[in-house]
């Protein structure tokens, strides 16, 4: 089994993640205690209370705790999604023979450019990143697209199309500053790159390392059984990465 340690580049996503989801409860309780305090004085008031004017307020009020409930809650389940895809492919890459080390949540920053890579595999045969998207539904496109197309049915069952960014531009930037902050400790080395759609039930794309399965990449990653990095250079690495977060 794969070695897996945690080098905590996500933790504002998970302290976002966390406010998120305490202002989502708090706005959706106010929303229902300002429907209970204005329910009664416009059920109950006498005569001379303007029930028109007590009504317009509580609208407004309710509408806009519901309005900002619905933004919080948004905001959570895209963060609680991703932070969900990143451990659910940390335990896929946890079933990695024992020679392989997974570094999660590295972030780094090289000539005042900043980056975070999901997964840093680590191992005898070479250096690997693997960058996870957690879109579901069916996902399509190629290597030199500017945009690809996630294809999904709503909740209602109404089928709709989004477009996201081609995830192999930020794999492209994440290989380019790791290898600029590799060369700069002498250390020239090929580093090879994946995209994993964790949620995904299809996928369309001309690249050979874009993966919806996880025994595909799995078995890609341990295609190259060839020695390229020693255990000193390994340590040396790992050492490195410690002191750059």
């Amino acid at each position: 089994m794969a070695k897996i340690r945690n080098m905590g580049g996500n933790q504002s996503n998970q302290k976002k993640c966390s406010f998120y989801s305490k202002m989502f409860w708090l706005m959706t309780l106010l929303c229902i205690l300002d429907f209970a305090f204005w329910i009664y004085p416009i059920a109950f008031a006498p005569e001379s209370f303007d029930r028109k004017i007590a009504f317009v307020i509580f609208a407004v009020t309710a509408c806009f705790s519901a309005v900002l409930a619905k933004i919080f809650g948004r905001k959570y389940s895209i963060l609680h999604s991703g932070l969900a895809g990143e451990k659910k492919t940390g335990s896929i890459l946890s079933k990695l023979p024992d020679s392989y080390v997974v570094l999660q949540n590295v972030s780094i920053t090289k000539n005042g450019k900043h980056t975070e890579m999901d997964n840093l595999i680590i191992s005898p045969y070479g250096i690997c990143i693997v960058e996870v998207k957690n879109h579901n539904g069916c996902i399509q496109g190629n290597q030199k697209d500017e945009m690809w197309t996630q294809h999904k049915t709503g909740q209602k069952g109404t089928p709709y199309t989004s477009m996201f960014k081609n995830p192999l531009k930020q794999l492209g930037f994440q290989k380019y500053l790791f290898s600029t902050l590799l060369k700069e400790h002498n250390m020239d080395l090929w580093i090879n790159g994946a995209v994993f759609f964790s949620g995904a039930e299809g996928l369309e794309t001309d690249c050979d390392h874009v993966f919806a399965s996880e025994q595909d990449m799995i078995f890609w990653i341990m295609n190259d059984q060839q020695i390229k990095l020693s255990d000193h250079e390994i340590m040396q690495i790992q050492k490195l990465l410690s002191q750059a977060v």
